[in-house]
């Protein structure tokens, strides 16, 4: 999935949904997680960094941060020093 498919699919999730409860990074995560587990996001794939999906998707970087640490400790993700993030 390219990154504009990416923003979409998240978009389209209701993460601004403001009838939704909950932190935003937990419904980023939410997203991402549905992403993974509907084989949209296959193993291997390659996430935008923190910096880029948060300039996309218009939020702060310690929500995105967040989000991805919340999948990294969940073994959603996985994260590779120096090469990024990375659907486990």
């Amino acid at each position: 999935m390219d990154r504009t498919s990416l923003i979409a699919e998240i978009d389209s999730r209701g993460l601004r949904d403001g009838t939704r409860s909950g932190p935003l990074y937990r419904r980023l995560a939410q997203a991402l997680a549905g992403l993974v587990q509907e084989g949209l996001l296959k193993p291997g794939a390659a996430l935008p960094s923190e910096r880029d999906l948060a300039e996309a998707l218009q939020v702060g970087r310690v929500t995105v941060r967040t989000a991805y640490r919340d999948l990294l400790n969940t073994g959603t993700l996985e994260s590779r020093h120096g090469s990024g993030t990375f659907v486990s």
